[in-house]
C-alpha cells in the first residue's frame, strides 16, 4: 500500500497513518512518502522511516515528482496546504 503526503512537513500525518494502517487494519507492507516544498523537513521525515521528496503543490503532478504513475499511489494525505492553492 503506497501513501503519499502533500505538504507533509516533518511527517506527523504519515506517522499517524502508519500506526492506524498497521495496528488497526493489519497492513504489513507500506510505502510511505512525504513531500514538502521545504527541504529541511527531509531529516525529520527520514528519521521516521519515510521517503522524502521536495515538491511544490502549486506546480502540480505529484506523480512526476515521485516518478510514479497516478494509479501507483493508493492514498494521498493533504493537510494544512489548502491555503496555498
Amino acid at each position: 500500500l503506497r501513501v503519499a503526503a502533500l505538504g507533509g512537513g516533518p511527517g506527523y500525518e504519515l506517522l499517524a497513518a502508519q500506526r492506524f494502517l498497521t495496528t488497526v487494519l493489519g497492513v504489513s507492507e507500506l510505502d510511505l512518502i512525504n513531500t514538502d516544498v521545504q527541504p529541511t523537513w527531509r531529516g525529520y521525515s527520514e528519521a521516521l522511516g519515510f521517503r522524502f521528496f521536495v515538491h511544490d503543490i502549486t506546480e502540480g503532478k505529484i506523480e512526476k515528482t515521485l516518478g510514479l504513475k497516478a494509479d501507483e499511489i493508493d492514498y494521498v494525505i493533504v493537510s494544512y496546504v489548502c491555503i496555498y492553492v
